[in-house]
């Protein structure tokens, strides 16, 4: 197991193991000039560091664990051992090493292609992704008001703001990481996963702001119960001022701000965000079939 940001394999080491994703993402990377490029990214099931082993050369990228990483380790002597009592699956790595080979190859002839690899890093280890086509967004805030209206606290959990890549906006709003680190230091469990993988808070939330401090992204944020509680924006903040004239005092619930996140709407059938598209502009989905989608 090794934790998010540790280096499995470097760049010019002798290869003595083959690997295998068993459950996290990886990028593998390469030294150009004085920077550091992204080549690609893998998920669970495959595998990795099989080149240096069939060519008996060294390493010829860094592969590094963007989330936290469990693999299976098979030494060069059982790898080859392998091969000798399967010979079929010698021609499947190979395979393997020549389409890895002419990918890399065809990043490097175009470099704007590896800005855009750097880019995806933030969302490749991410299970569900808002995503906005900006070419069909007619910018009518429809999948704002959206999200406002089906929360009976009237917050939006999206802003869309955000990553963009190509004409696609990856909004600002929950990616249900498959490493949440906002779960990691709620005091009282009260951010967890569902049997569906859709990452909420639950109603006994204490409102320490762990979860928000912890958000790679800013995909939580705290709101303040006194201006949105009885209306939206504006009139809610006249609404608060109504009372206060007279003499009406929140109660000590109403003073803790609270976190919020998009949950999915994880009661509904559809997110409500994509439901209230007039075009079809925004979209959830995973950013693996969004990849391929796109290339």
């Amino acid at each position: 197991t090794f934790p998010a940001g540790a280096v499995i394999i470097r760049e010019r080491d002798p290869g003595d193991s083959l690997y295998l994703i068993r459950n996290g993402t990886v990028k593998i990377s390469t030294w150009m000039g004085d920077r550091e490029r992204v080549l690609a990214y893998l998920r669970d099931g495959t595998p990795f560091g099989e080149m240096a082993l069939i060519r008996n050369e060294p390493r010829n990228a860094t592969i590094t664990a963007l989330t936290k990483v469990e693999v299976a380790q098979m030494m060069r002597d059982d790898f080859h051992a392998l091969l000798r009592e399967h010979p079929e699956i010698l021609s499947k790595v190979q395979e393997t090493i020549r389409q890895r080979e002419g990918e890399r190859a065809e990043l490097e002839a175009h470099p704007e292609w590896l800005d855009r690899q750097e880019i995806l890093q933030e969302v490749v280890h991410t299970t569900d992704v808002l995503v906005i086509d900006l070419e069909t967004c007619i910018h009518c805030d429809n999948c704002v008001k959206g999200c406002e209206e089906i929360h009976e606290d009237g917050v939006s959990r999206l802003i869309r703001e955000g990553i963009k890549i190509d004409h696609y906006l990856v909004a600002t709003s929950c990616r249900n990481c498959e490493d949440p680190l906002c779960m990691t230091e709620c005091p009282v469990s009260a951010i967890s996963r569902d049997e569906h993988g859709e990452v909420y808070i639950k109603d006994h939330c204490v409102s320490c702001g762990a979860c928000v401090r912890n958000c790679p992204y800013g995909n939580i944020n705290l709101f303040d119960p006194k201006v949105h509680a009885k209306g939206k924006g504006a009139s809610g903040e006249l609404w608060s001022r109504f009372m206060g004239l007279l003499g009406a005092e929140s109660s000590p619930a109403e003073e803790v701000h609270k976190p919020v996140k998009c949950d999915l709407c994880r009661d509904f059938s559809t997110p409500n965000c994509v439901r209230s598209c007039p075009t079809g502009a925004a979209m959830r989905i995973n950013p693996q079939v969004f990849f391929k989608l796109k290339s």
